[in-house]
């Protein structure tokens, strides 16, 4: 069996939701970047990790609730796109002192 990539990708449910599930329902791949910068792992070094897919939806969203918040959640597998050349990558950096 081969390996899947999967993203859980939960949304607020708002005006800019309803053109993304319109674009879901066309096909349409969509590439999701996290972009997160941490405190201090020592002696002043900050760490940020940068991970970018492409991706498609994988199954039918559906609707929560997330404290008072309404939010739909989204399944996507990650694929292959050509013109990129992966399906994914990720970069970890840090800046400052020496660990």
């Amino acid at each position: 069996k081969d390996p899947k990539l999967e993203v859980d990708l939960t949304i607020g449910d708002d005006t800019p939701l309803v053109t993304l599930l319109s674009d879901f329902a066309a096909g349409t791949r969509h590439f999701i970047r996290v972009d997160a910068t941490g405190n201090h792992i020592a002696n002043g070094v900050v760490g940020n990790v940068q991970w970018d897919v492409a991706c498609q939806v994988s199954a039918a969203y559906t609707y929560g609730k997330e404290g008072e918040a309404r939010v739909a959640k989204i399944k996507m597998q990650a694929e292959h796109d050509g013109p990129w050349g992966r399906a994914t990558q990720a970069k970890c950096t840090t800046v400052g002192g020496t660990l």
